[in-house]
């Protein structure tokens, strides 16, 4: 009866753990500078994240979960979530580099189109995913093969994605990574996490656009606190 009831409380131990969400922090490696902006899936829940500078990312995850690691220069990664991924603060995974691989050429303009009056402001500066969706898009033939084959949309996330990065990048620098450490007890690897806990509040987005940062410390008490409680956090 006893190991009965051992394996009993085994089982049910195992099932409460595989189904719920965790924080899972990491790092990518490669052989190259810019680690930024990888797409993860998450394919298991449906959801997409995107690396930070220096390839670190923050995902909710369940155990078993299948994570697919993208980017256009680097071979596709797919990692299964396990317990032994839990065991370090910080998850380290490699990618491959792609060979022979046209590598974007930055080119030095000489002449300034808007000194020499060709241009009246600035030329718009466009990422590399906008860039690929403009090109996904010109012409019938690109734009109704690349919509049917799911590159356009892709494009699309990514961008969107970009831009979410780019804001919770902002907020960061507006209020101070060593702030937001000291004033909330935030730990030094859960802050691109806590960021983007916080600003998909609207109040958020509204004080780090206008750089209100005393609204900023007042606002992010409860939000904190919430945060802290829900990832299990000291």
């Amino acid at each position: 009866m006893k190991p009965f009831f051992l394996s009993l409380l085994f089982f049910l131990f195992t099932n409460l753990i595989f189904g719920q969400n965790l924080l899972l922090n990491g790092k990518i490696t490669a052989d190259q500078n810019d680690l930024s902006n990888i797409l993860i899936w998450n394919k298991n829940q449906k959801y997409e994240k995107v690396t930070s500078s220096g390839g670190y990312f923050s995902i909710k995850v369940q155990l078993n979960d299948t994570l697919i690691f993208r980017s256009d220069n680097l071979y596709d990664l797919d990692h299964v979530v396990s317990q032994a991924d839990f065991a370090t603060d910080l998850l380290q995974l490699k990618m491959t580099k792609m060979s022979n691989i046209l590598q974007e050429v930055t080119v030095y303009k000489v002449l300034d189109p808007v000194a020499f009056g060709i241009l009246s402001a600035p030329a718009k500066q466009y990422t590399v995913s906008e860039r690929r969706l403009i090109s996904a898009s010109s012409g019938p033939i690109n734009l109704l093969v690349n919509s049917l084959n799911g590159k356009r949309k892709m494009f699309k996330t990514l961008i969107k994605l970009e831009d979410q990065d780019n804001f919770e990048n902002k907020f960061i620098s507006l209020y101070g990574r060593y702030n937001l450490e000291k004033d909330f007890k935030i730990p030094t690897d859960f802050i691109e996490s806590f960021a983007q806990y916080a600003c998909s509040y609207g109040t958020i987005k509204d004080a780090v656009n206008r750089k209100e940062k005393s609204k900023l410390s007042f606002l992010l008490i409860d939000i904190s606190n919430n945060y802290k409680k829900e990832f299990n956090l000291k």
